[in-house]
């Protein structure tokens, strides 16, 4: 993936006030991960930047992560005694396909994201002030907020965060960029074996690396599952 492909510069904005950092969900190695996945489902070009045609994808593919919580199998995470926010976006995660590339507290911090840039829209308008010019994205974040009610709190993301919610896969590389010191090697490595490049077969890195993706993936949902069991003792839902 071409590094200076940020998650930012493919989010739409219209509607939507993010905060100045460049990082979106706090750490590159996230915001790389939302940006893998949006490659793999093909919503954004390896190399293609920020293009008009990516953004659209982009916003369309959001728009309908939000409507599809709508969904009454996956919303009744979120009304029903016992549940909460966090079982509600699980569930949402699992039915979302580009979301299987990424954790589940990625996809959490993504959507809140998301949601708190569009509520710092309403605190501050800017032009265009009419909703139907807004993105789909922010649209469709309307129309959950109004079904969620008050069970959308901006104080569960913050107890989330305080027992560490989002900094779960601690041990892994913070720094992205060794990923691809880590290809360039093995790249030299095959070279120096004497092995032509044309007798590799071409599949093969690109499935090792979507498979350890899967299986950060994996490692992460399992933590965030002990983690909302923990959540669920501590019955802050009521």
């Amino acid at each position: 993936m071409l590094r200076n492909n940020r998650l930012k510069e493919f989010l739409p904005r219209t509607g939507m006030v993010f905060p100045s950092a460049n990082l979106v969900l706090g750490v590159r190695r996230k915001d790389t991960r939302v940006m893998k996945a949006f490659e793999v489902a093909n919503f954004a070009e390896v190399r293609g930047g920020p293009t008009k045609t990516a953004k659209a994808a982009v916003d369309q593919a959001l728009a309908e992560t939000f409507t599809l919580a709508l969904d009454p199998q996956i919303f009744k995470h979120l009304t029903t005694k016992g549940k909460g926010l966090f079982d509600f976006l699980g569930a949402l995660k699992k039915a979302v396909p580009w979301a299987g590339r990424v954790g589940e507290s990625t996809f959490i911090k993504l959507c809140q994201c998301l949601v708190d840039a569009r509520l710092a829209w309403k605190a501050s308008p800017r032009p265009p002030f009419d909703i139907n010019q807004h993105c789909a994205t922010a649209r469709s974040i309307d129309v959950l907020l109004e079904a969620a009610g008050g069970r959308w709190s901006s104080a569960m993301f913050e107890i989330y965060e305080i027992v560490g919610g989002f900094n779960e896969d601690e041990d892994e590389d913070e720094d992205v960029e060794g990923d691809e010191v880590e290809e360039e090697k093995g790249e030299q490595e095959t070279s120096q074996a004497g092995l032509p490049s044309s007798s590799a077969d071409p599949s093969s890195s690109s499935v090792d690396i979507q498979m350890t993706d899967l299986a950060a993936a994996l490692e992460e949902d399992l933590q965030e599952e002990e983690l909302r069991q923990g959540f669920e003792e501590m019955d802050l839902d009521g």
